[in-house]
């Protein structure tokens, strides 16, 4: 087979579309499940569960907790994807967090100040000028 030809471009289309969980044989569920989204949330969820036992919120820490792991699948869902794997997110959200940063806010004001525009009348036009 010939290697130089190109590649389509609906590649990632069908990787999109494959990678979801419809739910268990035999019954499918109203809502789709992204497969790169499962550990994280779970893992999202689990740590969330345990940090709230800890204040002792009753029912509401599983509420929260649910809401915690669907927070973070959907984010993992939509940050990571076949050029950019769930294993690489960490890394990438502690590069753009300890990035250096300006200590001070540089000041940027534009003020439009009319007085400072020169101003020239325009030439006279001779009749030689005018074009029909």
């Amino acid at each position: 087979m010939d290697d130089d030809r190109p590649r389509r471009q609906a590649d990632d289309q069908i990787f999109r579309i494959h990678s979801r969980y419809l739910g268990p044989p035999g019954y499918t569920l109203p809502f789709s499940i992204p497969y790169r989204g499962i550990l994280p949330g779970l893992a999202a969820g689990a740590g969330t569960l345990i940090v709230l036992s800890l204040f002792g919120l009753g029912l509401w820490r599983f509420i929260i907790a649910v809401g915690v792991a669907i927070a973070a699948a959907a984010l993992a869902d939509r940050y990571s994807g076949t050029d950019r794997p769930v294993a690489a997110l960490p890394a990438i959200v502690t590069h753009e967090t300890g990035a250096p940063r300006p200590t001070t806010p540089q000041p940027s004001l534009a003020a439009l100040r009319p007085d400072r525009v020169p101003v020239h009348p325009l030439p006279e036009l001779s009749d030689k000028d005018y074009r029909p």
